[in-house]
């Protein structure tokens, strides 16, 4: 029978370690094992040791090149057999029987060297790379659906999976994310044999910087292949903060091929979250797969209709209801609200041209601060400021929510995450070199009332027909600050009941004053327009509210 592995050992419960290193370099009877011409133990006759012995089942082990192929060759030149794992049995009277067998699985962790798939920071072909990337990846739904992943932040598995095959690496993020997904998806555990595999955890590194020059290492990055342990059987889950779970799913081939090939993962999940906008709309599926399915399949505004770009949704357990948006909790993020029947998940197919309402993208720049924690997934060297951001809308790994660069060093760092989901994260940096950005969808459409209504007749031009190599750089950010003004200067343009998106989107589309800057509180839900910046007056700390300063002059 299959063993039960411990966790993040790769050494299965209730055996000797010594009884296993034994058993995997015995050999069976007759020359049909690892281990050559076999004799009762009381004969005169030692066994023939394995030339290439199977390692301790803890130890870290690098394959080298062509290891499996020239193993291969030396088992068909000395006669050995290929069958790792089926040993002879020795009775208690020390004769040995040769008839019967034992069918240990054994699980090495493995540090494993980056693939063909994990090259995130070489150029190559984009027609070719996601025409590659697509043969290889297995197909479901009668052949209309291709295997993909949604991502679950902030969780893992729950208790130890029957079957786990951890792999380390001590490099870029990405990289073993992409060799951990590859592997997972066709079935295959860390040294290459088959084992099915459906979701992996993932638990990132974190990036080393040394002072004495401008390199940037990482620690060691971890993933942990498994399956439930039948068919029928569910993965439960858990909270664990920082951590990643990743889960195949069926999707539409069609639409992740030409919407986003080389992702990662085709969406995100938050579990026990409702999100309830104006403009959600029920749609009809009764799972949870359905549901995200067929808001990959609404991938287009419909003008004579109600139906919007599904970027989010939420699917709950209980009614079997799942309902579609076309705003995400990053414009709306006071209407997240904790609910345990309900999951929320976003699109993250999005071509860039889609990721926000009426197109309306920015970038929010904060000097000085830096997103601490494992959260820098994919990292690009010697780039400079405007194509860290390019590498960012474009990225085909990952969805890039904001970005590090840091001017000395060129060295351009893009993440997941961002202060919406990391909040407590986004800390002063300890260097005048970095530049933290984040990518932001105002909101495109005004508030009248409790209506949403489209903004028609909007005059931002930079903002509403542009190229997306002309993404401007919209607000400079002062995290807890804000703008004290000097005696003579008036005050303040207030406006209650406004999300941050929408308040950002009011001072670019306002006419009826030079909107210069914005001071925004989540805890309040208010915004504040003011003619004014730190020109006329002084930063001074509120832990209530974020000041925004406009970059992009009179409109």
């Amino acid at each position: 029978g299959v063993l039960p592995v411990a966790e993040g050992s790769g050494e299965p419960y209730g055996l000797s370690r010594q009884v296993v290193e034994a058993a995997a370099r015995a050999g069976v009877g007759g020359g049909g094992g690892m281990g050559g011409t076999t004799t009762s133990m009381r004969g005169t006759h030692h066994r023939q040791l394995d030339p290439y012995p199977a390692p301790a089942l803890n130890q870290v082990i690098t394959p080298p090149p062509n290891s499996q192929q020239q193993h291969q060759q030396h088992q068909a030149t000395e006669g050995h057999s290929s069958n790792i794992g089926v040993v002879g049995i020795v009775g208690l009277s020390g004769e040995e029987v040769t008839d019967t067998v034992l069918t240990l699985q054994i699980n090495v962790t493995t540090d494993m060297p980056p693939t063909a798939t994990t090259a995130a920071t070489t150029t190559t072909s984009a027609s070719t790379a996601d025409s590659t990337v697509m043969a290889t990846l297995p197909s479901c739904n009668g052949g209309r659906g291709v295997e993909r992943y949604e991502r679950l932040p902030d969780t893992v598995m729950d208790g130890n999976p029957v079957h786990a095959d951890v792999i380390r690496r001590n490099s870029t993020p990405v990289d073993l994310l992409s060799s951990c997904e590859e592997l997972c998806l066709q079935d295959k555990t860390a040294l290459g044999f088959r084992n099915t595999c459906t979701a992996f955890d993932f638990d990132h590194g974190r990036k080393i910087e040394y002072y004495k020059n401008d390199d940037l290492g990482y620690t060691q990055s971890r993933c942990q292949l498994s399956r439930p342990s039948d068919r029928h059987s569910e993965i439960r889950l858990r909270d664990a903060e920082d951590k990643v779970h990743f889960r195949e799913v069926c999707y539409t081939e069609s639409v992740v091929r030409a919407e986003c090939a080389t992702r990662l993962y085709v969406m995100e999940r938050r579990r026990n979250k409702n999100f309830h906008p104006l403009d959600r709309f029920e749609v009809e599926a009764s799972t949870l797969e359905d549901c995200q399915d067929k808001c990959l399949n609404q991938y287009a505004d419909d003008p004579l209709g109600s139906r919007r770009t599904c970027r989010s949704g939420t699917f709950d357990r209980e009614s079997r209801k799942c309902y579609h948006t076309g705003y995400t909790l990053r414009t709306h993020r006071h209407l997240l609200q904790n609910n345990p029947n309900t999951d929320y998940f976003e699109n993250t197919c999005l071509t860039k041209d889609r990721r926000c309402p009426k197109n309306k993208l920015l970038f929010v720049v904060g000097v000085n601060y830096e997103l601490t924690g494992p959260y820098d997934t994919e990292l690009h060297k010697d780039v400079d400021l405007v194509e860290c951001q390019e590498l960012c809308l474009d990225s085909k790994l990952i969805f890039c929510r904001s970005l590090e660069y840091d001017k000395r060093s060129r060295v351009c760092m893009l993440s997941a995450e961002d202060s919406v989901s990391k909040p407590h994260q986004l800390r002063n940096s300890t260097t005048d070199q970095k530049l933290y950005y984040e990518v932001m969808c105002i909101d495109g459409e005004n508030v009248v009332g409790s209506q949403y209504t489209f903004d028609e007749a909007s005059e931002t031009q930079q903002l509403n027909q542009r190229r997306y190599s002309d993404v401007r750089t919209a607000f400079q950010l002062y995290r807890e600050r804000r703008l004290t003004l000097g005696s003579g200067f008036r005050g303040y343009e207030e406006i209650p009941s406004m999300t941050l998106a929408q308040c950002l989107d009011e001072c670019l589309e306002n006419r009826k004053i030079v909107c210069r800057s914005v001071m925004h509180s989540e805890r309040y839900n208010t915004c504040l327009l003011s003619e004014y910046d730190t020109l006329n007056g002084k930063l001074e700390y509120n832990p209530h509210y974020n000041y925004f300063e406009n970059l992009m002059g009179e409109l």
